[in-house]
């Protein structure tokens, strides 16, 4: 299983043991992702909102305040894992491009700063939250008190190697505020 972090642009991508557009490929964990996606909305799936709500106990644990969904940062995670799980890879840059900061853009949320955690092989929002608070980099992006907005995205795909892929896209304020289900 992996972790891999970016924020500020300072980049750790380690293997531990630990959407905008068409659907991809083999991309299993969300049936009606193609409806979603041609729809122009990022709706989270309930172990997504699970995962923000761990963040923002954590965070509150920690003195800082809640985190809020972005649906533009939302939509660029949902991208992002959905692409490493349909074409099997574990990177911070999508494969042949963009870059992870280019994939937040090209969804429309304009605004610094932004930084993004990645992880693979946790199908839970616990295991992957867990994962996230084990490592300095990624404990560091969810205490991070000027973000404000957050995307999280997990796809699945059994044919991939970790099967499950998690991405978080953190951003300052929020641009267009969205809620769990």
């Amino acid at each position: 299983m992996g972790i891999g972090t970016i924020g500020r642009c300072v980049a750790l991508a380690a293997v531990l043991a630990i959407g905008f557009g068409p659907a991809l490929p083999g991309v299993e964990a969300r049936p009606d992702w193609k409806a979603r996606t041609n729809a122009g909305g990022y709706l989270p799936e309930s172990v997504e909102c699970q995962a923000l709500q761990k963040m923002n106990a954590f965070r509150r644990k920690h003195g800082k305040g809640p985190l809020t969904l972005s649906a533009t940062l939302g939509a660029a995670a949902e991208h992002h894992s959905a692409d490493m799980a349909s074409r099997n890879y574990f990177d911070h840059n999508l494969r042949g491009g963009p870059t992870w900061d280019q994939n937040i853009r090209q969804h429309g949320y304009r605004a610094f700063p932004i930084g993004e955690n990645i992880a693979a092989g946790m199908g839970s929002a616990a295991g992957v939250v867990n994962a996230w608070k084990q490592s300095p980099e990624h404990r560091r992006g969810m205490l991070d008190g000027d973000y404000g907005a957050v995307g999280i995205g997990r796809a699945y795909d059994a044919s991939s190697e970790y099967g499950y892929y998690w991405t978080a896209d953190f951003g300052g304020p929020v641009d267009h505020a969205i809620s769990c289900r």
